[in-house]
């Protein structure tokens, strides 16, 4: 009986520190998401039509993110964003989000566009993609 209970205890103990390890570790997980879309922002001098790309942190910690852009023709050329406007590069706390624009009228943007966003860390983030106005 007691051999029995050893064993139980083991396998309960072994369990539980199992199931602390993978709760941590999936709460410590780094979660973002970039959304593209269509904007109109209004500076003193007036309207300005922008693509925007937001990047959104869905983590528990703050995140570094070091630049942002769109991707064209089929992923072969890269736009960097840099808009006076932006907030990118930024560090980005918990479930806050920050943004940058790219003028509508941007050499080469036509067609379908993915947004992209890199960490600190080197990883790239996509949008999904972002159809051209009929």
């Amino acid at each position: 009986m007691a051999t029995a209970l050893a064993i139980y205890g083991g396998i309960v103990g072994t369990l539980a520190l199992a199931w602390n390890v993978y709760t941590r570790t999936k709460a410590h997980r780094t979660r973002v998401r970039v959304e593209l879309g269509t904007a109109v922002i209004a500076p003193p001098t007036g309207t300005e039509a922008v693509l925007g790309i937001r990047v959104v942190n869905d983590s528990a910690h703050e995140v570094s993110i070091v630049a942002a852009g769109v991707y064209t023709d089929h992923e072969r050329q890269t736009i960097q964003a840099l808009h006076r406007f932006g907030q990118i590069p930024a560090r980005i706390p918990a479930r806050d989000s920050a943004s940058q624009f790219l003028p509508r009228d941007t050499p080469g943007l036509a067609g379908e566009v993915i947004g992209w966003a890199r960490d600190a860390g080197g990883k790239v983030y996509r949008s999904t993609p972002l159809k051209p106005a009929a």
